[in-house]
């Protein structure tokens, strides 16, 4: 069985509060995983840890079989709260100059702008766009490259209902 993340007990502690309390995980390739809990449940801040923006305090996180490193990292595309835009550019020039990080190409930015519906936004810079606009130009930037993995922390923030899941209830 290939996975992609493990964790193995993994901890953060602020001060003399747990916010992540031994938190392990088996996910497997092709696998869509959600966290699911109250503010303040330790959701984000696991998903930091893993993406190496904040360090446990213990545990072990394992990507793609090996220890994690910064090489792994690069195979992970993601949206962590706001995305950090050039808002002076448009939704073409920002996916273009985050691009250059990520490894796309021109093709890349032009399959990304449909899949995330932007492609008719023109020459509007970022700045000018709507919360959910926004959110999409995010997701498109954690798509550049192809990554391996995707970490979404709340996705769906900001976006029109069109773009939600809808569950039905039985």
């Amino acid at each position: 069985m290939e996975y992609v993340l493990k964790t193995k007990e993994l901890t953060k502690v602020y001060g003399q509060k747990t916010v992540a309390d031994k938190i392990s995980l088996n996910i497997r390739k092709g696998d869509i995983y959600g966290f699911i809990g109250k503010n303040g449940a330790g959701k984000t801040t696991t998903m930091k840890m893993i993406l190496g923006m904040i360090f446990p305090d213990g545990g072990e996180i394992e990507l793609f079989g090996k220890p994690i490193d910064n090489m792994g990292r690069r195979r992970i595309g993601s949206l962590i709260e706001a995305p950090g835009l050039y808002k002076n550019l448009t939704a073409y020039e920002n996916l273009h100059r985050f691009s250059l990080l990520y490894g796309g190409n021109e093709k890349n930015i032009s399959e990304i702008l449909e899949i995330v519906n932007l492609t008719d936004t023109g020459k509007k810079k970022a700045g000018e766009f709507s919360l959910g606009m926004r959110q999409r130009l995010g997701i498109g930037i954690a798509l550049l490259g192809n990554p391996d993995l995707l970490v979404l922390d709340e996705p769906v923030n900001g976006l029109d209902s069109q773009y939600k899941p809808c569950y039905a209830d039985t």
